[in-house]
């Protein structure tokens, strides 16, 4: 199946779907604690951006199609950070700089999978991996030479800096209404 083709696609039942080299693959349904976590996110950001008085634009559930196999990908990111101008009706988020995606012990392969896929991004600078089921993210930033660091160890301290759009947060004040805290 073509990108154009999975755009037009009427897929059966409530479920989403990433393209993955022309095969659609489901996307599992996120836990109540995927969702707190993503809206605590999505807030954070939007207010950080909006308190900034940022040009950035933040999407949430959005489409990315990677520079790799254009034409047969789209993957679906709980979260996305562009500079670039964007139309309502556009299908794909452009230049993301950041990209977030919630990760779930049973949906650990997809989600990586879309990691790897993401650094073919030329705009993307940083990509965050929050665990749905433990205080825990992922950071991976792309160095000056443009490499991407082989190290994806969680990082498990309170503070977190996100470069791409000049934002440190508290993961104690994130996590805070998931229930992982004590």
């Amino acid at each position: 199946m073509t990108l154009q083709e999975f755009l037009l696609w009427d897929h059966p039942g409530p479920l989403r779907y990433d393209l993955v080299d022309g095969e659609p693959r489901t996307i599992p349904l996120g836990t109540n604690g995927h969702g707190l976590l993503h809206a605590e996110l999505t807030a954070v950001v939007g207010n950080h951006l909006h308190a900034r008085k940022s040009s950035c634009l933040l999407a949430s559930n959005v489409g990315i199609i990677p520079s790799h196999r254009p034409h047969d990908n789209f993957r679906v990111a709980d979260l996305a950070v562009t500079r670039a101008p964007i139309r309502a009706n556009q299908y794909g988020l452009p230049e993301p700089v950041l990209i977030a995606d919630i990760v779930a012990p049973d949906d650990v392969a997809r989600t990586w999978a879309n990691v790897w896929t993401y650094m073919s991004i030329p705009s993307v600078t940083e990509i965050l991996v929050l665990h749905s089921d433990r205080v825990a993210v992922n950071l991976l930033c792309r160095a000056e030479d443009e490499t991407w660091p082989n190290n994806t160890a969680p990082i498990m301290c309170d503070a977190l800096e996100l470069t791409s759009i000049g934002l440190s947060l508290s993961l104690v004040e994130l996590y805070a209404r998931t229930g992982l805290i004590d």
